[in-house]
């Protein structure tokens, strides 16, 4: 499980780890991606997704930063998805 907005940011900016552990913050890849994409921008793990063939979501395509904004955004798309459509009963 990879971390999109670092836990340990090389510019030192990290963000509370509430925010960081959030399913918005979050993208499942194996080990050897993961090591890749360490503590490395944004814009560098999207490069580094992108070239890797891993799908990205619109709200991961269409970013331009990755912030507290964004990783609440995207925890609430990926909630409603999993409540409407995963485990929706009938």
């Amino acid at each position: 499980i990879e971390h999109i907005y670092p836990e340990n940011p090389i510019d030192g900016n990290a963000l509370d780890s509430s925010i960081i552990g959030k399913i918005g913050n979050l993208i499942l890849i194996d080990q050897d991606l993961n090591d890749k994409l360490a503590n490395k921008s944004f814009p560098e793990k999207i490069k580094i997704l992108t070239q890797n063939g891993i799908k990205l979501d619109e709200t991961l395509k269409q970013a331009v930063e990755w912030n507290e904004q964004t990783i609440a955004s995207r925890t609430l798309e990926l909630s409603k998805l999993a409540y409407e459509k995963v485990w929706r009963i009938y």
